[in-house]
């Protein structure tokens, strides 16, 4: 990957990379800004790695993000669980619901919110999530059904 391609990566996905990096710190400006720069720094000493004909540059850049802070936490030995507030933002605008998407997600693991997120809130194709968690995209997809029936479920009984 060139120098311009490169920028030209940057100006066209930072704002994602930010975002996933800012939803998995807990909403942490700071840690996002560092680990997003992090981010941009790997993917450079790394970009000859880089292979367009397994995934978009979005998805690998955002495949370095995850990486990257799961090695901060590594480091810092702490866990921090999404805030749902921010998560369910997008979804509905309307108070009630905000509220409501809150108490859903709430009972969710990490991994179910990550994965949710990842779909609705960031738009990424099945398969892209799949490349991004290193997982088979058929058993993703079966994941986000399953998860929808439990939301249901926890929907229907409040």
């Amino acid at each position: 990957m060139d120098k311009e391609v490169f920028l030209s990566s940057f100006k066209d996905y930072s704002r994602y990379v930010y975002n996933y990096i800012y939803f998995r710190t807990g909403n942490n400006k700071e840690v996002a800004e560092d680990l997003t720069q992090e981010t941009y720094v790997r993917a450079w000493k790394y970009r000859n790695s880089y292979n367009s004909q397994k995934s978009g540059l979005k998805v690998w850049l955002i495949s370095i993000a995850r990486n990257t802070c799961t090695d901060y936490y590594k480091k810092k030995r702490e866990s921090v669980e999404f805030d749902e507030n921010t998560v369910s933002g997008e979804i509905d605008t309307s108070t009630e619901n905000k509220l409501e998407m809150e108490f859903l997600l709430k009972k969710l693991n990490f991994r179910e919110k990550e994965i949710m997120r990842l779909r609705y809130k960031f738009d990424f194709k099945i398969s892209e999530i799949g490349t991004i968690l290193n997982e088979n995209p058929n058993n993703l997809k079966v994941e986000i059904h399953r998860i929808i029936q439990k939301l249901k479920q926890i929907f229907n009984k409040n």
